[in-house]
């Protein structure tokens, strides 16, 4: 449980990082966020 709370985690910090980046859009941003969720 916890190990996969680590990557998910760090799955959305390397969303969020790449969002601001402007790598993504922010609908990319949305649909990816809410399957990690």
């Amino acid at each position: 449980m916890g190990i996969v709370r680590m990557i998910e985690g760090g799955a959305l910090e390397i969303l969020r990082m790449r969002y601001a980046k402007g790598e993504i859009t922010s609908e990319e941003y949305q649909r990816i966020k809410s399957e990690l969720e």
